[in-house]
Protein backbone atom coordinates (compact mmCIF):
# COMPACT_ATOMS: atom_id res chain seq x y z
CA UNK A 1 0.00 0.00 0.00
CA UNK A 2 2.82 2.60 0.73
CA UNK A 3 5.33 0.74 -1.58
CA UNK A 4 7.38 -1.46 1.42
CA UNK A 5 10.31 -3.20 0.82
CA UNK A 6 11.29 -0.59 -2.11
CA UNK A 7 13.84 2.39 -2.03
CA UNK A 8 10.25 4.38 -2.20
CA UNK A 9 9.06 3.16 1.21
CA UNK A 10 7.22 5.75 3.92
CA UNK A 11 9.20 4.58 6.56
CA UNK A 12 8.60 7.48 8.47
CA UNK A 13 6.44 10.82 9.09
CA UNK A 14 2.68 10.44 7.35
CA UNK A 15 2.43 8.29 4.06
CA UNK A 16 -0.63 9.87 3.04
CA UNK A 17 0.59 12.45 0.86
CA UNK A 18 3.57 13.26 -0.86
CA UNK A 19 5.50 11.80 -3.23
CA UNK A 20 5.68 9.33 -5.16
CA UNK A 21 1.61 8.73 -4.64
CA UNK A 22 1.26 5.53 -3.34
CA UNK A 23 -1.74 3.01 -3.52
CA UNK A 24 -3.13 3.72 -0.27
CA UNK A 25 -3.34 8.27 -0.22
CA UNK A 26 -5.09 10.64 2.04
CA UNK A 27 -8.29 10.60 -0.68
CA UNK A 28 -8.27 6.73 -1.29
CA UNK A 29 -11.36 5.72 -0.14
CA UNK A 30 -11.90 1.97 -0.63
CA UNK A 31 -9.94 -0.61 -2.82
CA UNK A 32 -11.23 -2.96 -5.47
CA UNK A 33 -9.56 -5.86 -6.94
CA UNK A 34 -11.45 -8.46 -9.01
CA UNK A 35 -9.85 -11.91 -9.02
CA UNK A 36 -10.35 -14.35 -12.23
CA UNK A 37 -9.75 -18.12 -12.08
CA UNK A 38 -10.82 -20.26 -15.07
CA UNK A 39 -9.45 -23.45 -12.76
CA UNK A 40 -12.37 -22.72 -10.03
CA UNK A 41 -15.95 -23.91 -10.02
CA UNK A 42 -18.10 -21.96 -12.21
CA UNK A 43 -19.46 -19.61 -8.83
CA UNK A 44 -15.89 -19.30 -7.59
CA UNK A 45 -15.10 -17.49 -10.77
CA UNK A 46 -15.19 -14.00 -9.79
CA UNK A 47 -14.09 -13.04 -6.17
CA UNK A 48 -14.28 -9.16 -5.62
CA UNK A 49 -11.86 -8.32 -3.00
CA UNK A 50 -12.65 -4.76 -1.13
CA UNK A 51 -11.09 -3.01 1.49
CA UNK A 52 -12.93 -0.19 2.87
CA UNK A 53 -11.20 3.26 3.00
CA UNK A 54 -7.45 3.17 2.86
CA UNK A 55 -6.05 -0.51 2.69
CA UNK A 56 -3.06 0.40 4.54
CA UNK A 57 -5.36 0.22 7.63
CA UNK A 58 -7.92 -2.69 6.42
CA UNK A 59 -8.21 -6.42 5.20
CA UNK A 60 -9.12 -6.66 1.62
CA UNK A 61 -12.41 -8.91 2.62
CA UNK A 62 -13.74 -11.16 -0.23
CA UNK A 63 -16.92 -11.18 -1.57
CA UNK A 64 -18.48 -13.78 -4.19
CA UNK A 65 -20.91 -11.89 -7.02
CA UNK A 66 -22.25 -15.17 -7.45
CA UNK A 67 -23.80 -15.27 -3.99
CA UNK A 68 -26.51 -12.95 -5.97
CA UNK A 69 -27.12 -11.22 -2.59
CA UNK A 70 -25.17 -8.66 -0.44
CA UNK A 71 -24.76 -9.03 3.49
CA UNK A 72 -27.06 -6.28 5.32
CA UNK A 73 -23.77 -4.40 6.87
CA UNK A 74 -22.69 -3.54 2.80
CA UNK A 75 -26.05 -1.84 2.64
CA UNK A 76 -26.01 1.64 2.80
CA UNK A 77 -27.19 5.49 1.72
CA UNK A 78 -24.62 8.36 2.59
CA UNK A 79 -24.36 12.37 1.00
CA UNK A 80 -22.58 12.73 -2.42
CA UNK A 81 -19.23 14.73 -0.33
CA UNK A 82 -18.96 11.97 1.93
CA UNK A 83 -16.12 9.97 -0.19
CA UNK A 84 -14.36 13.03 -0.84
CA UNK A 85 -14.04 14.52 2.14
CA UNK A 86 -14.51 11.81 4.55
CA UNK A 87 -15.22 13.96 7.81
CA UNK A 88 -17.69 16.34 6.34
CA UNK A 89 -21.07 14.25 6.06
CA UNK A 90 -23.06 12.07 7.20
CA UNK A 91 -22.21 8.33 7.03
CA UNK A 92 -24.01 5.32 8.43
CA UNK A 93 -22.90 4.39 12.16
CA UNK A 94 -21.16 1.33 13.35
CA UNK A 95 -24.19 -0.71 12.22
CA UNK A 96 -22.50 -0.63 9.10
CA UNK A 97 -19.42 -1.54 7.68
CA UNK A 98 -18.80 1.52 5.91
CA UNK A 99 -19.07 3.45 9.20
CA UNK A 100 -16.97 1.42 11.33
CA UNK A 101 -13.90 1.20 8.86
CA UNK A 102 -14.60 5.36 8.59
CA UNK A 103 -14.10 5.78 12.00
CA UNK A 104 -11.09 3.87 12.12
CA UNK A 105 -10.09 5.74 8.88
CA UNK A 106 -10.88 8.77 10.42
CA UNK A 107 -8.47 7.85 13.84
CA UNK A 108 -5.26 6.79 11.86
CA UNK A 109 -5.62 9.92 9.44
CA UNK A 110 -2.41 11.61 10.60
CA UNK A 111 -0.86 8.31 11.55
CA UNK A 112 2.76 7.46 11.60
CA UNK A 113 3.38 4.43 9.11
CA UNK A 114 4.55 3.05 12.84
CA UNK A 115 1.11 3.20 14.08
CA UNK A 116 -0.17 1.84 10.71
CA UNK A 117 1.72 -1.12 11.55
CA UNK A 118 0.13 -1.50 14.45
CA UNK A 119 -3.21 -2.03 12.87
CA UNK A 120 -1.72 -4.04 9.94
CA UNK A 121 -0.27 -6.35 12.38
CA UNK A 122 -4.04 -7.26 13.56
CA UNK A 123 -5.31 -7.87 10.54
CA UNK A 124 -2.28 -10.53 9.57
CA UNK A 125 -4.25 -13.19 11.92
CA UNK A 126 -7.26 -12.54 9.85
CA UNK A 127 -5.95 -12.58 6.77
CA UNK A 128 -3.76 -15.91 7.68
CA UNK A 129 -7.57 -17.41 9.15
CA UNK A 130 -9.12 -16.09 5.69
CA UNK A 131 -6.67 -18.10 3.50
CA UNK A 132 -7.88 -21.33 5.09
CA UNK A 133 -11.58 -20.58 5.14
CA UNK A 134 -11.37 -19.89 1.26
CA UNK A 135 -9.70 -23.61 0.45
CA UNK A 136 -12.18 -25.02 3.20
CA UNK A 137 -15.03 -22.83 1.05
CA UNK A 138 -13.43 -23.86 -2.29
CA UNK A 139 -14.25 -27.66 -1.18
CA UNK A 140 -17.34 -27.63 0.01
CA UNK A 141 -18.54 -25.49 -3.14
CA UNK A 142 -16.87 -27.78 -5.23
CA UNK A 143 -18.97 -30.64 -3.49
CA UNK A 144 -21.98 -28.85 -3.52
CA UNK A 145 -21.72 -28.22 -7.27
CA UNK A 146 -20.62 -31.84 -7.85
CA UNK A 147 -23.64 -33.62 -6.06
CA UNK A 148 -26.20 -31.58 -7.77
CA UNK A 149 -27.76 -29.28 -4.73
CA UNK A 150 -29.00 -25.98 -5.02
CA UNK A 151 -27.28 -24.24 -1.94
CA UNK A 152 -24.54 -22.51 -3.75
CA UNK A 153 -25.94 -18.89 -3.79
CA UNK A 154 -26.59 -19.53 -0.05
CA UNK A 155 -23.56 -20.53 0.96
CA UNK A 156 -21.38 -17.85 -1.03
CA UNK A 157 -24.30 -15.56 0.65
CA UNK A 158 -23.55 -17.12 3.97
CA UNK A 159 -19.85 -16.83 3.56
CA UNK A 160 -20.00 -13.03 2.32
CA UNK A 161 -21.80 -12.29 5.75
CA UNK A 162 -19.24 -14.27 7.92
CA UNK A 163 -16.19 -12.85 6.58
CA UNK A 164 -17.39 -9.40 6.48
CA UNK A 165 -18.82 -9.93 10.00
CA UNK A 166 -15.48 -11.41 11.44
CA UNK A 167 -13.65 -7.79 9.99
CA UNK A 168 -16.35 -5.46 11.68
CA UNK A 169 -15.70 -7.37 15.06
CA UNK A 170 -12.14 -6.97 14.88
CA UNK A 171 -12.73 -2.92 13.73
CA UNK A 172 -15.10 -2.68 16.46
CA UNK A 173 -12.15 -4.35 19.07
CA UNK A 174 -9.59 -1.62 17.57
CA UNK A 175 -11.92 1.30 18.15
CA UNK A 176 -13.08 0.00 21.95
Amino acid sequence: DHYEGSQFEATFGLPHGGEPRAVCHGSTNHGDVFQLSSKSPKSLRVTWWYSFWRPCTAPFIPFYPSARSVPAALAFEVEEGVFSQPGSALMPGREKAIGLFRELTLRMEDSSMEKISTVRTCWENFEREQRVELSRLEDTISSESASGKNTVERELARFNGYRLGQAMRIVAEMLD
